[in-house]
């Protein structure tokens, strides 16, 4: 069986090879052991935290039966003070004289108890003798004691009670604690003595205990009679009494609880608090609780990585001893970029690695031809359009000149023909004798004046036209051809359509960036939705097909193209434009790539 299970491998595929080797080698080792390291340690975890919270809760627990127990002591401060003795027991001849008594010994006796026991709200005396004079709300009669009289039959000499009563809104049960005072002989009752502790002595107690589970505790205050005085914590909801009630049934003394609810594990712990006579029960998450111990959880997640590494590095070596051929090969591949194209002349073989890196020489091999043949169409690509560019643009000026100087000739018969032609002639010149693509601004700026004569000559006094060139342009360069067209079409398209005089002005500033070229004419302008039509041609948002016609639409585009494959794509061609009232075309030539100057600088 085993030699059947060995031949199947070795027929298997790399893949399935390492899938299985992971899962026998180090996934079911590692599940295993892990799973048997956590519970161990999730056991034990649970029951220190456990012990320990009942510690901590049992420390609070003796805090406040110290508080508990100063106010028990209010006691001593009353019974054994002669002077609330007297009074108590009508000694004094008039009410004089028990007001003198009480504002000079008994007062000070009071506010001596509020001052040393801060947790007192209110001491108050039910007194037996009518003959005391009453001053409420210290000192009244007993007859206006309202709470259970079973309390009265508790109270025996030297023995107070606590009380403890729910409040009618949610909040904290009220507390207070009763004690009868006696005479020096202690065979007379003269009165009760009524405590009322402020509500803090519990909620300080409460506090500690949501702090020490960072909020998450869910707390309720039970009496004897398992009735709930208070309940507080998060998420208070029917669930958490049911999660009481069953908490109730087995917590009949201190200490803690699991238990099983709606399908997650609660811990709950138990106080009983004696001098007040009831529960602290408190109760969280299971798995709330142990997120706390993340030191402990540490070791366990320490351990199972260890184990884990462990595994993994006998795997490693299992594997290495495999596939050191598909190692060399990705070494190779990773030095591999377009400045370093190679061939791996490692070895290869007949298995699925060997058709990985027959494959792989292949592919470079092809990879390397197309980017030879890549990029000689991209060189030819860019001659033939600029070819294509100056073979559209000069052709038709060319033409429109020989109309020009015809209709001059024709209808003048002047010897400003002379004139037009010669300046025709330096047009011809920057054209057709040029064998390169870049020109200095400067003569394209001599271009468009010797082609704005030629246009005046023909319109005369229709036209008018003014340079304001502000920078020394001498050394900066640009393509040929950039400007012509559009003057043409501010010509054609604007000035020409118009009766009126024509004007056409181009100006020439520099910023930190750019050179920014302006040409703007008077003329016909562009409707707002020829504009538009324009404006996404030029950003590359529709074909130029959509815009192009039989005498139109080409000229713009070629330029906006041009100064983007010169400059760069921060360079732009922006047309701006008012029905009926002119045309701006503005050029912006990233000047760092244009100026020989700035270049040989280092920019």
């Amino acid at each position: 069986m085993f030699v059947k299970i060995f031949n199947c491998l070795n027929k298997m595929g790399l893949r399935n090879k390492f899938i299985i080797g992971y899962i026998i080698i180090i996934m079911i080792p590692s599940t295993l052991l892990g799973t048997f390291i956590y519970k161990r340690f999730y056991d034990s975890m649970l029951n220190e935290y456990v012990n320990q919270k009942q510690n901590i809760l049992y420390e609070y627990y003796f805090s406040m039966e110290k508080d508990l127990a100063k106010i028990h002591d209010i006691y001593s401060l009353f019974q054994y003070n002669t002077n609330i003795i007297d009074y108590l027991d009508g000694n004094h001849n008039s009410n004089l004289d028990s007001v003198y008594i009480f504002s000079k010994y008994i007062k000070q006796l009071y506010g001596y108890a509020y001052s040393s026991m801060p947790y007192i709200k209110n001491i108050n005396i039910y007194k037996n003798n009518e003959k005391a004079f009453t001053i409420p709300p210290l000192i009244v009669n007993k007859d206006t004691f309202d709470n259970d009289k079973v309390i009265l039959d508790k109270l025996t000499v030297g023995k107070g009670e606590w009380t403890v009563q729910k409040s009618d809104k949610g909040a904290l049960p009220d507390i207070k604690y009763y004690q009868k005072i006696f005479n020096n002989d202690f065979d007379k009752e003269l009165g009760i003595l009524e405590v009322l502790p402020s509500a803090e002595i519990i909620s300080n107690y409460i506090n500690n205990i949501k702090h020490m589970s960072m909020g998450n505790n869910t707390i309720y205050l039970v009496d004897m009679n398992n009735d709930v005085l208070y309940k507080t914590g998060k998420n208070i909801s029917t669930s958490n009494d049911d999660i009481l009630d069953k908490l109730l049934q087995q917590a009949e003394s201190d200490g803690y609880f699991h238990i099983d609810h709606d399908g997650k594990k609660v811990i709950g712990n138990v106080t009983y608090i004696k001098t007040l006579n009831m529960k602290m029960i408190t109760f969280e998450d299971e798995t709330y609780a142990l997120n706390n111990l993340k030191v402990k959880k540490s070791t366990i997640l320490l351990y199972i990585i260890i184990f884990f590494l462990v595994l993994s590095a006998i795997y490693y070596f299992i594997a290495t001893n495999i596939t050191s051929r598909v190692l060399k090969l990705a070494n190779h591949m990773r030095n591999v970029d377009q400045r370093n194209i190679s061939l791996y002349r490692g070895k290869s073989g007949k298995d699925e690695i060997g058709f990985l890196i027959d494959s792989y020489n292949s592919m470079i091999m092809r990879i390397d031809e197309l980017v030879n043949t890549v990029y000689k169409a991209e060189m030819l690509r860019k001659e033939a359009i600029y070819a294509a560019l100056q073979a559209k643009i000069r052709p038709h000026f060319l033409f429109g000149t020989l109309e020009s100087i015809r209709m001059l000739a024709e209808s003048n018969k002047d010897f400003d023909v002379s004139n037009i032609i010669f300046t025709f002639g330096k047009l011809m010149r920057y054209s057709i004798s040029s064998s390169k693509n870049e020109v200095f601004l400067k003569e394209e700026i001599e271009n468009v004046k010797n082609y704005l004569k030629i246009q005046k000559m023909r319109m005369g006094d229709r036209l008018h036209f003014e340079f304001n060139i502000k920078p020394n342009i001498d050394a900066f360069l640009c393509p040929q051809f950039i400007l012509q067209p559009l003057v043409e079409n501010c010509i054609v398209h604007g000035i020409s359509k118009c009766r009126g005089r024509g004007f056409i002005k181009i100006s020439i500033v520099r910023d930190e960036e750019y050179i920014i070229i302006t040409i703007y004419d008077n003329g016909y302008g562009i409707s707002a939705k020829a504009l538009l039509v324009i404006q996404n041609v030029l950003e590359n948002k529709i074909d130029i097909k959509d815009f192009q016609t039989k005498n139109a639409g080409f000229g713009v585009y070629s330029v906006s193209e041009r100064i983007k494959s010169y400059y760069g794509k921060n360079s732009r061609l922006v047309i701006t434009s008012v029905a009926n009232e002119g045309s701006t075309c503005t050029l912006y030539l990233y000047r760092y790539k244009g100026d020989v100057k700035d270049e040989n600088n280092g920019g």
